[in-house]
């Protein structure tokens, strides 16, 4: 019998794999653990599992660094809800937590169609409004689309 929480991590690695298959489509860049690629940085570079200090002052990890040198980079965070659960309630969370981050570009990635409209659009306001950081968040698609414009050169 399979739990709730392992079914959803199941889910979320939907979006995972899709975002590493669109950069790697459109960058030409496959994903490196966060752990192999620190010991000898280049660039650019598709970063997995990259760490970064939360709210409370504990370890946490994104799924994604996209670095094009090493004084830039776009972290890409996924967040995957299928049906309503509690994705919902995670958003204040993590969009303080991405204000922490040491890059300045943030894009927060959502799939699966089941998070609240209302969660999605105070999530969408509340990163437009971010002074500090340029906090976005988007779909799937529109993430391929940003991603079609980099690799354009737009």
């Amino acid at each position: 019998m399979t739990t709730s929480g392992a079914r959803a991590n199941t889910s979320g690695r939907i979006l995972e794999t899709y975002i590493a298959n669109v950069i790697k489509q459109w960058l030409g860049l496959d994903p490196i653990p966060h752990a192999i690629w620190s010991k000898n940085k280049h660039y650019p570079a598709l970063v997995s599992d990259v760490p970064f200090q939360t709210i409370y002052n504990t370890s946490g990890r994104s799924e994604f660094v996209l670095f094009y040198s090493d004084q830039s980079g776009i972290r890409v965070e996924c967040k995957w809800q299928a049906v309503s659960g509690s994705v919902d309630e995670k958003y204040p969370y993590l969009l303080e937590c991405m204000k922490r981050v040491p890059e300045k570009y943030v894009f927060i990635v959502t799939g699966g169609g089941g998070a609240k409209r209302a969660a999605i659009e105070w999530l969408t306001q509340s990163a437009k409004v971010t002074e500090s950081k340029y906090i976005r968040v988007m779909d799937m698609d529109s993430f391929t689309q940003i991603l079609q414009n980099i690799s354009k050169g737009k």
